[in-house]
């Protein structure tokens, strides 16, 4: 799990619940990693637009011509905390 608060609250709230099947906790934190990943894409997206579009429109062509490069770089930063 990447989000150190929500991994502290699962672990929080698993203690507090005790009897409750573990599977219920895993659950838990898949619905947790599916939700980062969502979030994850969605900011991929909004820089994607930002690069292409905005920049294209405000006539920053080199910054849209080169957003594979960004893009690639901002990737990377946005996976380097896993």
């Amino acid at each position: 799990m990447k989000s150190k608060k929500a991994k502290m609250f699962l672990e929080t709230w698993q203690t507090k619940l005790r009897g409750v099947p573990v599977n219920s906790h895993d659950d838990a934190m898949k619905a947790v990693e599916m939700a980062e990943e969502e979030m994850k894409q969605k900011a991929i997206e909004a820089f994607r637009h930002f690069v292409e579009d905005y920049c294209n429109e405000s006539g920053r062509k080199d910054i849209a011509a080169e957003s594979e490069h960004y893009l690639k770089i901002f990737n990377e930063l946005i996976n380097a905390n896993q």
